[in-house]
């Protein structure tokens, strides 16, 4: 997702300001009962964010020729060529039922997330939303990475669908 590493820098900078903010006030007497729940809630609720937009939006990919490696902070996942079953792709609609497609090289993939391995690992997935918009808040599960398609991805996507489709039948 473009702008994950600046969102994971201010998530990151506010839970610490924060804390740091409610350690002060205590220190100087200033915090009551209320002040200090509503800065405990504060944090909480910061730290509840980051954790529900991790995976989607820092996950730090690497594409190579036999496989592609996930990163995202002390977890990491490789899927070889041969762990790749297919590609797919959906749309997050509000309110409607979301229908996950099979990738072609003409598809249309503006406004989709992209999922590259085995679709039967792609499960209990949930959607997080505020004001109307919804976000993907995906686990680190084994078989599959998820990706916020963007313009870059297109001959990558088209590399790897022409590899899966020129592998030798079992």
């Amino acid at each position: 997702m473009k702008g994950g590493a600046a969102l994971e820098i201010f998530l990151i900078v506010a839970t610490i300001v924060i804390m740091v903010l409610t350690v002060l006030l205590i220190m100087d007497d200033k915090c009551n009962f209320m002040s200090g729940i509503t800065l405990l809630i504060s944090i909480g609720s910061t730290i509840w964010l980051s954790t529900q937009y991790y995976k989607p939006a820092f996950t730090k990919i690497t594409f190579m020729d036999d496989g592609i490696v996930t990163k995202s902070g002390s977890e990491q996942q490789k899927l070889t060529i041969n762990d790749i079953q297919g590609i797919w792709y959906f749309k997050i609609s509000p309110g409607a039922e979301t229908e996950i497609m099979e990738y072609s090289e003409d598809s249309s993939l503006k406004g989709t997330i992209v999922v590259i391995g085995d679709i039967e690992y792609f499960t209990e997935i949930d959607f997080v939303g505020l004001n109307g918009m919804s976000m993907l808040r995906d686990s680190f599960k084994q078989g599959y990475t998820t990706i916020y398609y963007r313009k870059e991805l297109n001959e990558i996507l088209r590399y790897y669908h022409r590899k899966i489709q020129n592998r030798p039948k079992a």
